[in-house]
């Protein structure tokens, strides 16, 4: 008799410890061999729980990390484009001196704006001015390197970092852009004239503070936004 009642002593022990492969085996012909019976159907839609609840907890585990995710998205990326905003360059360029200077390494700050957007804004409409902004959004992207960072500065106001660059790489990227845009003058259709950008641009290697390597490159931009509307005038 004593042999039965410890085999569901200790298969409840192991049961108890998450344990619910048993073997309980007992051929008394009796209530123990029922009972027997009744914890080993027990060990098995507990084994069944168990396993649901994993499942659900590993489902909700995901749920979570992807709102994660997604919050940390919307709090480092421009909704519109999809490019980094302008906090997540905030917080770029409090660590840049981490970065620059190791292995001589500079920075090419670019700084690039839509020509006569309020124009297209106010002609076509704010919808064909978000799609405006959004395709020259890709082209920028399409342009740099993984290294490399696009960010929404503003507005049609767009802002590039190429990491380890220098003033020939830079020309080249700007290179690519215009490719790039004129590519999509031919294709597209939503303007009835050509899309046109200003681009200025700097070099940061540590020397001086990184604000004053973008406000060098805005000037450079605004100063070839005039350059263009004198030439129309002329």
């Amino acid at each position: 008799l004593t042999r039965p009642i410890l085999k569901i002593v200790n298969a409840v022990e192991s049961i108890g410890k998450g344990h619910f492969d048993v073997e309980l085996e007992i051929k008394t012909g009796d209530e123990l061999e029922l009972l027997g019976y009744e914890i080993k159907k027990m060990s098995y839609e507990l084994k069944d729980m168990y396993k649901n609840m994993e499942e659900l907890v590993d489902e909700r585990t995901k749920e979570l990390q992807l709102a994660h995710q997604e919050m940390e998205e919307m709090a480092t990326k421009d909704s519109l484009t999809g490019l980094y905003n302008r906090h997540y360059f905030n917080q770029y360029i409090q660590n840049i001196d981490k970065n620059i200077g190791v292995g001589h390494r500079n920075l090419m700050i670019l700084i690039i704006d839509v020509d006569k957007f309020k124009s297209i804004n106010d002609n076509y409409g704010h919808n064909i001015g978000d799609v405006v902004l959004k395709d020259v959004a890709n082209i920028l992207k399409k342009s740099v390197r993984d290294s490399d960072i696009t960010v929404r500065y503003g507005g049609d106001e767009f802002l590039v970092a190429l990491y380890d660059s220098r003033k020939e790489l830079a020309e080249k990227y700007i290179e690519r852009v215009k490719e790039g845009l004129d590519q999509w003058n031919r294709e597209s259709s939503i303007l009835n004239h050509e899309l046109t950008l200003s681009i200025g641009y700097d070099e940061y290697s540590g020397d001086k503070h990184i604000l004053d390597a973008i406000n060098n490159a805005d000037k450079m931009m605004y100063d070839n936004k005039m350059d263009k509307r004198n030439r129309e005038q002329e």
